[in-house]
């Protein structure tokens, strides 16, 4: 998860500021350290955590790959 997080980042940088996948390559990178997280909390404790993984994400993470692919 770091390595993709932090190719994205390289991804963004290379872009104009004002192009448009810098939004969603943006939200991704957010989505993606919420996710890790989720994966560095304990278990037991996980619940105290106020990061949430919802499938939604994961389905608009689909259907904007597509447009930009």
């Amino acid at each position: 998860m770091d390595e993709l997080n932090a190719h994205l980042g390289l991804i963004r940088a290379l872009l104009p500021q004002d192009d448009e996948r810098n939004t969603f390559l943006y939200n991704l990178q957010r989505q993606i350290m919420q996710m890790m997280s989720l994966i560095a909390t304990p278990s037991s404790r996980r619940s105290e955590n106020p990061n949430k993984f919802e499938l939604a994400w994961l389905e608009a993470v689909e259907e904007e790959t597509k447009k930009i692919s």
